[in-house]
C-alpha cells in the first residue's frame, strides 16, 4: 500500500499572490451544490450506461432496459435520478416516455471523463 502523504502545511505562510488568485478562481457555495448534484446523477456505473445509449439520441425506456440489459423498472428509477441531477429530460407520447440528453453540456461532460479515464488506465497502476 502506497504511503499516505502528510496534508498539513508546516507553519503559518500564507502566500498572499497564490491566495488572491485562486480566491478569484474559487467557486461559489450554490455553483459547487449544482456541480455536486450533477456528479452524483453520475456517480453510478448503470447511470453511466444509461447515458451512453442516449449518446445517439433520444429513446424510450423499453429501448434503454433491452440495451442495458436492466429491467424497465430499474432504469426508470435511474432515469429519476439522472433527471433530478439535470443530466436528462423527458417527453410523453401517449404512454410512452422518451429520454433524451439534457444538452449538449452533458455530452462533453461524457466525453471528458471518458477521455480522463482512458488516460488514466494507460498510467503505471500506483499512479492510479
Amino acid at each position: 500500500m502506497p504511503k499516505r502523504l502528510n496534508d498539513i502545511c508546516e507553519g503559518d505562510h500564507l502566500d498572499p499572490e497564490k491566495v488572491k488568485v485562486v480566491q478569484d478562481q474559487l467557486v461559489s457555495g450554490l455553483a459547487a451544490t449544482r456541480m455536486a448534484q450533477a456528479f452524483r446523477g453520475l456517480s453510478d456505473p448503470s447511470r453511466i450506461r444509461i447515458l451512453s445509449t442516449l449518446l445517439g439520441g433520444e429513446m424510450c425506456v423499453f429501448d434503454l432496459a433491452h440495451l442495458v440489459q436492466m429491467t424497465q423498472s430499474a432504469v426508470s428509477h435511474q432515469l429519476a435520478t439522472l433527471r433530478d441531477s439535470g443530466l436528462v429530460k423527458f417527453r410523453k407520447i401517449g404512454r410512452k416516455v422518451y429520454y433524451s440528453l439534457e444538452d449538449d453540456h452533458v455530452l462533453n461532460v461524457y466525453k471528458v471523463a471518458l477521455d480522463y479515464i482512458s488516460n488514466r488506465s494507460t498510467r503505471a497502476p500506483d499512479k492510479l
